[in-house]
């Protein structure tokens, strides 16, 4: 189920069952003014209100940090984690909101990939892709970053 239609889903719920509780309502209490029909109204759809703001802050707001691109060498030369080049260009297609694919241009021999992964907060891990044309080798390195303390993995496939 793709985001955008739960979150249309849960606002079409809102818009269509607004008016007729406010209507279904105010006929059992003729006498109440608007403001506590309304105030009702949320009282009786605090779920809904819930996991529509939640549905906001998760597809707006999470990651918070993404800021791990060039601008975060530094704190890699730190760690020890191989650096982004200068000439190395995003994926569009392949990142999504929590993962950065990070690609040297051609020719793609040695360190040729960069893979970002986020969490809530920050970033998870960093994945390093290396390959050796000549023998036809590839590698990749794991980074698992929390709290600023580093494991490292190497994978050879």
């Amino acid at each position: 189920m793709s985001g955008h239609y739960f979150f249309f889903g849960i606002l079409m719920i809102f818009l269509i069952s607004m008016p007729i509780f406010l209507i279904w309502d105010w006929n059992k209490n003729r006498e109440a003014t608007l403001k506590e029909l309304f105030k009702n109204y949320w009282k009786n759809n605090r779920v809904y209100l819930g996991i529509f703001l939640g549905f906001i802050i998760s597809e707006f707001f999470i990651p918070l940090n993404t800021n791990h691109g060039f601008e975060f060498n530094t704190e890699r030369e730190k760690l020890g984690i191989p650096e982004l080049k200068d000439d190395w260009k995003i994926d569009e297609a392949q990142s999504k909101k929590s993962t950065t694919y990070w690609w040297k241009p051609e020719p793609r021999n040695g360190h040729f990939k960069k893979v970002i992964e986020y969490g809530v907060l920050n970033a998870k891990t960093e994945t390093d892709y290396y390959q050796n044309k000549i023998k036809k080798e590839l590698l990749h390195g794991l980074y698992l970053i929390s709290e600023m303390k580093l494991s490292s993995i190497l994978l050879r496939n």
